[in-house]
């Protein structure tokens, strides 16, 4: 009788999975903290500002039906590397934003490239992690998302405020 082989760890641990959860929704929240200076800056009203936030989220329910079929056609880790590579595009055109459209832009277009990431690696760590391990991988890369939108809001914040 032949021993079964051992299973196949994921490329990466939980602690990897926890990273991109937090650096993802940092993305997401970083701006709210930001928002009256961001009416100061344009010239306009905080509600109108507030919109940097919800163009990122208008983005990511409109991509999210998309990003399982991107992963599933061109394989979830490639899709989630590619994706988490690019999005450092638009991170850098709304530092660099020159105007409140521009901001805008760049916020949605990281709302495109989010869900690839989020859906693409719940996917990938449900088929690749060894078996009975999903549970502790999971919560680690949700734990990172919850920590994540408390980072955002908090460090944006520290830093706009001079703390």
């Amino acid at each position: 009788m032949t021993a079964a082989p051992p299973p196949v760890p994921a490329r990466f641990g939980p602690l990897a999975g926890a990273a991109i959860g937090t650096l993802l929704l940092m993305n997401v929240y970083a701006p709210q903290a930001l928002l009256p200076l961001l009416a100061r800056e344009f010239g306009l009203s905080t509600a109108t500002v507030g919109t940097a936030i919800g163009s990122t989220t208008l983005a990511i329910a409109l991509a999210s039906p998309v990003a399982g079929l991107l992963a599933d056609a061109f394989g979830r880790r490639r899709v989630m590397l590619w994706a988490f590579a690019l999005l450092l595009l638009p991170c850098l055109g709304a530092v660099y934003a020159g105007s409140f459209p521009a901001l805008n832009v760049a916020r949605f277009a990281q709302g495109l490239l989010i869900p690839l990431v989020s859906v693409a690696i719940t996917a990938y760590l449900a088929e690749e992690t060894p078996p009975g391990t999903l549970g502790r991988y999971m919560s680690a890369y949700i734990s990172g998302t919850v920590l994540g939108g408390f980072l955002g809001r908090f460090v944006s914040g520290l830093v706009a405020h001079g703390g």
